[in-house]
């Protein structure tokens, strides 16, 4: 008989719209000391997470009326979370009993994709520490691929080169790579008018690609014209406009230059007046702001009707906006009326990376300048 003890909140139970992880999970065949009671009959959890390291919650392991986590035997789960993640770099295992279990592997399968985890070093688990962890954390060692493409300046003298550079790329929020370098592999890409193209890995996934920076290693100075930089399809170009030489030699240039770009992030918004009431549709001017969980807010931006009176009643108007500031999870709209001319919405809905998050105007707020007839700034949250 197994006995559930919770000692935390654990979601079992998939929401609506979930996505599907498939967890194969192996039990040892023997101890690593020839002990044979590796199985258990106790309850255990499981958790993903991602290069980013967002995760999912703790989903229960458990297959109705089969015994499993026996000795030598694998078992397999197929679990719902709503935590969709793009590159899974973790498991994590928890038990909330003392009967013990050692895991040998954990394959997990999502999207197609298989990633396995080995428990080289049989932690087994149990809420008895004198017999194991309550927890158990295994991860891979990930690998992202960058292709960058170096453009040496066509004309000049000395602006190719046969010395040797290393490069880094940064994101939005700060994170980078490692100094990776740039294998010419004798094929001499640095000289003038010379189109290189080099594949680099990194343990470091980049959201979005904001600089590159490119260090010299010698002192062969190398004038180059622009970078691109291509992760999962995307392309960034970075040029050098400033025409910055590369050399470790003061005299000659720079020993490192960084090269970045203003991000522009798009957001499509939808909005639905009211369909019917007196003027509940507008001739009026509107802006919108976007804010996340984490408190990031996009500035405001105007909801651009281009003469095609979107405002008016029952009408759903689609407006595209973009902003510099990359928001992870959309919480709250915020529109604001910039004139006298009184406009009732029904909802709203922002569509960001695919993901749509819908808001409705539920105590009917009409927005305004004038103050006798609404607020000047209406903020819906989910």
């Amino acid at each position: 008989m197994k006995i559930l003890i919770i000692a935390f909140t654990i979601l079992s139970v998939a929401t609506v719209g979930a996505v599907q992880y498939t967890f194969k999970i192996v039990t040892a065949a023997e101890g690593a000391y020839g002990e044979a009671y590796v199985g258990s009959d106790g309850y255990f959890y499981a958790s993903v997470e991602s290069a980013l390291g967002a995760e999912t919650e703790l989903i229960l392991l458990d297959n109705k009326d089969i015994n499993d986590f026996e000795a030598g035997a694998t078992d397999t789960f197929v679990v719902e979370s709503d935590v969709n993640l793009k590159n899974i770099k973790c498991i994590v295992v928890t038990t909330t009993t003392d009967d013990y279990w050692l895991i040998d592997r954990a394959t997990v399968i999502y999207k197609g994709k298989t990633t396995t985890f080995v428990n080289n070093d049989q932690v087994g688990l149990s809420t008895d520490p004198n017999e194991g962890k309550s927890q158990l954390r295994l991860c891979v060692n990930l690998k992202f691929e960058y292709t960058i493409k170096t453009v040496t300046v066509a004309e000049g003298p000395y602006v190719g080169s046969y010395g040797d550079f290393l490069v880094s790329v940064e994101s939005d929020d700060g994170s980078k790579t490692e100094y990776l370098k740039l294998d010419q592999k004798n094929q001499n890409l640095f000289l003038a008018g010379v189109t290189g193209t080099f594949v680099v890995k990194s343990s470091v996934y980049l959201k979005n690609v904001k600089c590159i920076v490119i260090k010299s290693i010698n002192d062969n100075y190398w004038l180059m014209d622009k970078a691109i930089v291509i992760f999962e399809g995307k392309s960034t170009e970075f040029s050098n406009t400033d025409q910055v030489g590369l050399s470790t030699d003061p005299t000659e240039g720079e020993s490192e230059l960084k090269l970045c770009v203003d991000l522009k992030f798009e957001y499509t918004i939808k909005t639905v007046t009211v369909a019917e009431g007196p003027y509940v549709g507008s001739y009026g001017d509107f802006l919108v702001s976007v804010e996340s969980d984490d408190g990031s807010k996009t500035e405001y931006l105007k909801l651009d009707q281009k003469n095609q009176n979107l405002f008016l009643a029952g009408v759903t108007g689609t407006f595209v906006v973009k902003s510099s500031v990359y928001l992870k999870n959309v919480k709250c709209i915020v529109i604001k009326s910039i004139n006298d001319n009184y406009w009732l919405m029904d909802k709203a809905i922002v569509i960001f990376e695919g993901k749509s998050t819908e808001f409705s105007n539920t105590d009917q707020v009409g927005l305004s300048t004038d103050p006798t007839e609404g607020e000047s700034e209406l903020k819906l949250c989910v």
